[in-house]
């Protein structure tokens, strides 16, 4: 199966200043005035066409679309990434699609642009994120690590019902070795390691959880380097 990975887009979208509120202006004027060199516009229209040009059964994003989870820059992600989107994408959100509650309350800002290429839901009424994807003979799982936090924090946790449930989900199909897809990571390389502000919270339980589940690979973003 060929597998196209990207994630940590973080999209530059210019957004008007009235339009945003708390935490958001600050986590703005920070991406505006500091961060926004990192994502020049000409890298991204770069990858879309290298995209464009590959042969893949399927392409993950593994979240961080946008930088403040403005409705402006999931707008402008969902046009400018609207030429790959298509039955192979398998999309999940990251702590910046995550960014802020009213993100989420009433109206799920990510899955308003996006839920078409976010899979399956397990059951029809959920308190929790658990997505799905069959692409060839390989199941993909999505869990949803983010949740806002406070200006300094960039943490994650997975809730264990999210990873019992993943195990009844492919019992159920009779599936083996999914491709997992969650936004922070399990592990980093000894020089590679996160701070407790940056880390997913439970990394160490979920970890002794998987080999109930067997993942054939792990795909994640939230680190850059």
């Amino acid at each position: 199966m060929r597998i196209v990975h990207i994630s940590d887009i973080h999209l530059p979208t210019k957004i008007p200043i009235f339009s945003l509120s708390g935490k958001m202006v600050v986590g703005y004027l920070s991406y505006a005035l500091r961060r926004k060199k990192k994502y020049p516009i000409h890298i991204f229209h770069a990858i879309i066409e290298k995209i464009q040009s590959m042969d893949y059964d399927c392409l993950i994003i593994s979240g961080d679309l946008t930088n403040v989870s403005s409705e402006y820059e999931f707008k402008k992600a969902y046009d400018l990434l609207s030429s790959v989107l298509d039955e192979r994408t398998f999309i999940i959100p990251g702590n910046h699609d995550r960014y802020v509650k009213n993100a989420i309350f009433p109206i799920d800002l990510f899955d308003k642009y996006f839920k078409k290429f976010t899979g399956e839901k397990t059951l029809l009424k959920e308190n929790f994120y658990l997505r799905f994807k069959k692409i060839k003979d390989r199941v993909i799982i999505g869990w949803d690590s983010n949740f806002p936090n406070s200006m300094i924090k960039a943490t994650g946790y997975i809730d264990k019902k999210v990873v019992l449930s993943t195990k009844i989900l492919l019992q159920g199909l009779n599936a083996k070795n999914p491709i997992l897809v969650c936004h922070h990571p399990l592990w980093n390389p000894d020089d590679k390691h996160e701070s407790a502000y940056h880390r997913l919270i439970n990394r160490d339980e979920i970890l002794s959880e998987l080999n109930a589940i067997s993942p054939i690979v792990y795909l994640h973003g939230h680190v850059h380097s």
